[in-house]
């Protein structure tokens, strides 16, 4: 297939070899106009759709790919039978945590949380919750402080996107880790997927989640390398001497994304309703001995906490890496 589209990449047609075939024994040749071959009105998918509706469109209608277009009609990728496989479903709920003020971000965040700022026309929470939806994930709760209404009314119960949410309300901010003493005991029966709500990520959550079960990990952590140039030439003394002078080098460290998976004992271990963020808690554990592992995310991955970053999620999700991200 082919997809057709305008000056500002907006989908207006597809066009197949069956396409071609007959416009050829109808006369046409290979320098006639692309429009007088082509399909002006395809099926075709927006980017929040599952993974389900578009295995059973393909179904439906016997195709072998459909166009994906965002809300704005834009082509963001396409999905063949290739992509097509069973939809696992994972009963491992997942935590996001939703209650941050956004204070980097007003004032777009006056009077709105930040996840649920939009980002390419959907709120940046939902196009969290649909991406892992299209992993197989389906009990998800959502932590709520700031303006908890705003995403409550929204999603609701989360039956309009096929998924179950509950919500727990931080009373008065409790850190990243705190809320965790917050959940319901029946969520803490198998490993908890973690992260928090103002990220936008393509990564696998499957591939986090198989890591943590089969090395047994109290928690895994999702790393990201990032780069550090230095502005200056270094020196390195000792005693004294100089031993070696470095003009503006790099250095590379493992930042930490906001994304874990815990184990039921972790959760269990937080105290009830206290503030404290999950890298201090984490240390403690690995201080008591408890095996903590980590997986190097190299694919993209996006923190938005300033207007620069939303700035960013904009562009980036108005390009083709939307489909990427939903997955």
């Amino acid at each position: 297939i082919a997809v057709v589209v305008d000056t500002k990449n907006q989908l207006i047609g597809t066009v197949s070899d069956g396409d071609i075939r007959r416009g050829l024994l109808n006369g046409l040749s290979l320098d006639d106009s692309i429009n007088k071959v082509m399909n002006s009105d395809p099926y075709a998918l927006n980017v929040t759709s599952s993974r389900s509706e578009r295995e059973g469109l393909l179904r439906k209608k016997m195709l072998n790919c459909i166009p994906i277009v965002s809300n704005g009609n834009e082509i963001v990728g396409i999905f063949t039978l290739d992509n097509a496989s069973e939809n696992i479903s994972r009963k491992n709920p997942v935590f996001i945590m939703a209650g941050g003020f956004g204070t980097r971000l007003k004032p777009l965040t006056d009077n709105c949380p930040k996840p649920m700022l939009p980002v390419g026309g959907v709120p940046l929470l939902e196009l969290t919750l649909t991406r892992l939806k299209n992993q197989g994930f389906t009990n998800f709760i959502i932590s709520t402080h700031f303006l908890p209404e705003i995403i409550q009314d929204h999603f609701l119960d989360g039956s309009n996107l096929g998924v179950d949410i509950v919500y727990v309300h931080e009373s008065q901010p409790l850190g990243t880790g705190g809320a965790l003493s917050l959940l319901p005991e029946n969520v803490t029966k198998m490993p908890l997927i973690i992260l928090n709500g103002d990220i936008l990520t393509d990564l696998d959550f499957t591939k986090l989640l198989h890591l943590h079960e089969s090395k047994n990990f109290d928690v895994t952590m999702c790393l990201r390398e990032i780069e550090t140039q230095i502005s200056y030439g270094v020196v390195e003394t000792e005693d004294g001497y100089v031993t070696s002078l470095k003009e503006k080098p790099a250095y590379r460290h493992n930042i930490n994304t906001g994304i874990y998976v815990v184990s039921p004992d972790f959760v269990r271990s937080m105290k009830y309703n206290r503030k404290i963020d999950m890298p201090e808690h984490i240390e403690v554990r690995i201080d008591n001995g408890y095996k903590v592992g980590s997986l190097k995310h190299t694919g993209y991955w996006l923190d938005i906490g300033r207007v620069s970053d939303y700035e960013k999620a904009q562009k980036d999700v108005g390009g083709f890496l939307t489909e990427k991200i939903l997955g």
